[in-house]
This record gives C-alpha cells, sequence and structure tokens, in this order.
C-alpha cells in the first residue's frame, strides 16, 4: 500500500479517536476543498495537449471512471444513513 494511503488512513484515525482535534484541522481542510479544482489543471493539460493516449484507452478510462463512480455512491450512501 503507497505510503500517501497510509499516512490517509493513519490521519483519519487519529481524528476518529481524538489524538488530532478537528479543529486544528478544519482551517486547512476548508482551503484545501476551496482549492480542488485547481489540482486538476495539470491533468486537463495534458488530456488535451495529447489526446493520442486517451483515445486509445478509452474503454479501461470510462469503465474505471463508472465503477469507482458507482462505488464511491454507494459507500457515501451507506455512510450517509442515519444509524438506526
Amino acid at each position: 500500500m503507497p505510503g500517501s494511503v497510509l499516512g490517509l488512513v493513519a490521519f483519519v484515525i487519529a481524528l476518529r479517536v481524538g489524538v488530532v482535534p478537528r479543529e486544528r484541522v478544519r482551517w486547512a481542510a476548508r482551503a484545501l476543498t476551496s482549492w480542488m479544482g485547481l489540482f486538476f489543471v495539470p491533468a486537463a493539460v495534458l488530456a488535451t495537449a495529447e489526446p493520442a493516449p486517451f483515445f486509445a484507452a478509452w474503454l479501461p478510462i470510462v469503465t474505471a471512471s463508472l465503477v469507482s463512480l458507482v462505488l464511491v455512491m454507494l459507500i457515501v450512501g451507506k455512510l450517509a444513513e442515519p444509524r438506526a
């Protein structure tokens, strides 16, 4: 598992347990999410500058996009359900 994923999991656990207070990260989280669109600019520029690889592999790209979309919707829906 990549180090960035392990770090994110450790951070989420630290938030849930209370080791890291939410107020300490609230400002940074809001700042990063407000600028999130900017993080996609390099990928968009690459896709428009060199479209051939994307056209050659359109089926895996579309399949991965749809599968990840469905998984995210199912997981978020399950997590957002009120606890009974």
